[in-house]
């Protein structure tokens, strides 16, 4: 180099640029090798324009800092030869944990905390906080507690007629009992238990061609399933099922898309004009409606009859109606559907068949009571339908049903 970039590195001004240089993450030899400058030299100029406090009256200097980094490295390379001697692999957590316990009893210091601990034998701290606290026969805290939800889970699935699940029950659970507990705590209790929530049998749908060419009817809905009052949006199915004695049974029913209240449902042997206009009537008496109310239904023949649509325009309805061969169109009649005939109808078939008509009607009005009442629904943020309709009565003092409904 020559004389005026030898007296430039000298400048004071070059030196800090050094430092600094260290501090982004360069390497002293490095830059030794790069600026011909002794390697010495660059850690005296690092240690006489970088002071660090390490401590009371203490100065860390480049040499102490990479002395400490080269010690550390060293502890961390000991500490993996520990947890990994044939010594700590050859006994088990559990008694890895025993030990860990003794050590914290035994120490008077207070220094030896818990997490250190966990560190040096490779344990979680969420587990041997639960080896310390939760998990001990002398704490009866927790076994009691346990004892507790076990009773609750039972009374609840019981009164469910066997069908709630995980998630409606820890919802009880917090709501009814005021018991704070995890989903997986209630399924690992039901799983003891040997208890199982009825699951709706899922079924691939698929949209169908059209059997007929005929005039496509208004779908005002449109699969937009939320209302936001009462008695804006109702929606109309029909099922068939087995009733007593082996005999087809159809039943009616609708619902208010609002609280997914049921408001009315008729009994029948056959899917005809006759039941669905008799349910309207039905649902006409139970509410105090207003005029406009969108009436969803499918294209079927009782439905879309002259008749049915002669009551539902007299009394204000809009009729709305599915796409042609599109079930989607209609999912929460669908979904009503596929509660009843996993909470009820299956049983009645395979275990507990209808004595007769007048048990079959008495159960399938139990059935919609506990519906109504008692059953928590996930698209109304596990209120049940008689308690979502009563806040919004409470909350607007407004009128839903007729006083004698």
């Amino acid at each position: 180099m020559d004389k005026a970039n030898k007296s430039a590195r000298k400048t004071e001004r070059f030196k800090k640029y050094i430092v600094k240089l260290i501090d982004d993450g360069e390497s002293p030899k490095r830059l030794a090798e790069l600026y011909s400058i002794p390697i010495s030299t660059i850690y005296y100029w690092y240690d006489a324009y970088k002071p660090r406090n390490a401590g009371a009256g203490q100065t860390l200097t480049l040499t102490i800092f990479n002395r400490t980094s080269k010690r550390l490295v060293q502890a961390e390379t000991e500490l993996n030869l520990l947890r990994n001697s044939p010594l700590v692999q050859a006994i088990s957590k559990k008694e890895r944990m025993e030990i860990m316990e003794d050590i914290i009893n035994k120490d008077e210091s207070g220094k030896i905390t818990a997490g250190l601990l966990c560190h040096a034998f490779d344990i979680d701290k969420s587990t041997f906080r639960h080896f310390r606290y939760d998990n001990k026969r002398e704490n009866n805290y927790f076994s009691n507690r346990r004892k507790r939800l076990v009773s609750y889970i039972i009374k609840i699935y019981i009164d469910s007629h066997r069908t709630y699940g995980t998630k409606k029950i820890r919802y009880l659970l917090m709501a009814d009992y005021h018991e704070r507990v995890s989903e997986g705590y209630v399924r690992n209790i039901m799983q003891e238990l040997g208890y199982k929530g009825a699951t709706p049998r899922q079924i691939k749908r698929k949209l169908r061609k059209k059997a007929r060419i005929y005039k496509e009817r208004n779908n005002l809905l449109k699969q937009n399933f939320h209302a936001a009052k009462p008695n804006q949006k109702w929606i109309s199915d029909c099922k068939h099922f087995t009733g007593e004695k082996g005999k087809p049974r159809v039943i009616c029913m609708i619902e208010d898309l609002y609280s997914h209240k049921v408001i009315a449902t008729h009994l029948g042997t056959a899917e005809n004009t006759n039941i669905v206009t008799r349910t309207i009537r039905k649902a006409i008496a139970a509410r105090n409606m207003k005029d406009n109310i969108i009436f969803h239904t499918d294209n079927g023949s009782a439905y879309s009859s002259i008749r049915c649509n002669h009551i539902l325009k007299k009394n204000g309805f809009v009729h709305s109606y599915s796409e042609s061969s599109n079930p989607f169109d209609d999912a929460p009649g669908e979904s009503f559907f596929s509660h009843l005939s996993t909470e009820l109808l299956a049983d009645t078939v395979s275990k507990n068949p209808f004595r007769s008509e007048r048990d079959m009607r008495q159960r399938i009005s139990d059935y919609i009571d506990f519906y109504n009442n008692r059953r928590p629904h996930e698209s109304n943020n596990y209120l049940v339908p008689k308690q979502k309709e009563a806040d919004y009565v409470r909350r607007y003092k407004a009128k839903v049903d007729k006083p004698n409904s």
